[in-house]
């Protein structure tokens, strides 16, 4: 019983949380939009959370119970608020601290992001995020082993490698930083600004879901462009634009099925191009052979000639 008080908890606190940022995202999207989007897409994403929510709150609340009883701890533990334990830093640090916790937790998120376009399984999920066509703060679907597949790739290696704490965090500090991962997706006429170079903001993360050429294998960074900008990975808008966001995976995102599961018959096959950005090519119907475009062999990941690039 006590289990599933706590999974019903945790689904009841993850989707206020969804539920409150969404609304104030999507008031905003209205009010100052850079691109207009349908009703209809934002509708059909409540059947995705309704998925997403429960089986991922109810995962992750029963992997973290297991796991908090064996009391692993990190190897390493960076008291990253104590960095800050000045007179005339305190403040600073109650901002900072928090900020650059997220930082040093999106190390692991960074590479796992790039595996997952450069694996064909994995890409198998994260395609259906790929698969929007209009992405906004509240249709910016996962595939619902999302999150299930970072307990491997960003969980562990935070619990056992390195982790940061840090410290004592505001409510209006921790609640802002709650919003970036909806408002990244959001399509809001502003961005913000300079502090994008820490902070990922939208437009940042729009080039990731872009098709066009140039924007393939960039931003790979969710909270935070830096882990980008020190592999060779970011690229930077120079001014806001409505980038095209055809899907890179050619499954129909207007199926519910789909949308929240992603796995049925029609389901592209994977390649991937010569930036190492997987793509998608469909089988023709009622053939067991595999596509007559060529898969090209995926490039190496060697940065380029300048580390930060301008879209």
């Amino acid at each position: 019983m006590t289990m599933l008080t706590q999974i019903f908890a945790a689904i009841q606190e993850y989707a206020w949380r969804i539920i409150w940022v969404g609304s104030v995202l999507t008031a905003l999207e209205v009010l100052v939009p850079q691109v207009r989007y349908s009703i209809i897409t934002r509708l059909r994403s409540l059947a995705f959370w309704s998925v997403y929510i429960l089986i991922t709150a109810s995962a992750l609340t029963i992997f973290n119970t297991m796991w908090a009883t064996l009391g692993v701890r990190p190897w390493i533990i960076l008291h990253i608020g104590d960095w800050f334990n000045y007179p005339h830093f305190r403040a600073f640090g109650l901002v900072a601290a928090p900020i650059l916790a997220a930082i040093l937790t999106e190390f692991f998120y960074y590479w796992f992001h790039r595996m997952q376009h450069a694996v064909p399984f994995f890409w198998r999920f994260h395609g259906v995020h790929h698969s929007l066509r209009e992405m906004s703060a509240w249709n910016c679907n996962h595939h619902f082993t999302e999150e299930i597949f970072r307990i491997p790739f960003v969980t562990l290696p935070l619990s056992l490698l390195i982790s940061g704490d840090p410290g004592p965090v505001p409510l209006i500090v921790g609640s802002i930083l709650a919003m970036q991962s909806l408002y990244e997706h959001s399509c809001i006429r502003f961005g913000l600004g300079p502090i994008r170079y820490i902070i990922a903001d939208n437009r940042y993360h729009r080039i990731h879901h872009s098709i066009e050429p140039e924007h393939l294998g960039k931003n790979f960074g969710s909270f935070t462009p830096v882990w980008d900008i020190l592999f060779g990975t970011a690229r930077f808008p120079k001014k806001p634009s409505g980038l095209k966001l055809v899907s890179l995976a050619k499954m129909n995102p207007g199926r519910c099925w789909n949308s929240c599961f992603g796995l049925s018959c029609g389901f592209p096959l994977i390649g991937n191009d010569v930036d190492g950005h997987a793509y998608a090519t469909r089988r023709p119907a009622n053939s067991h052979r595999q596509p007559s475009r060529p898969r090209p062999r995926a490039a190496h990941w060697a940065p380029p000639p300048s580390n930060v690039t301008m879209a």
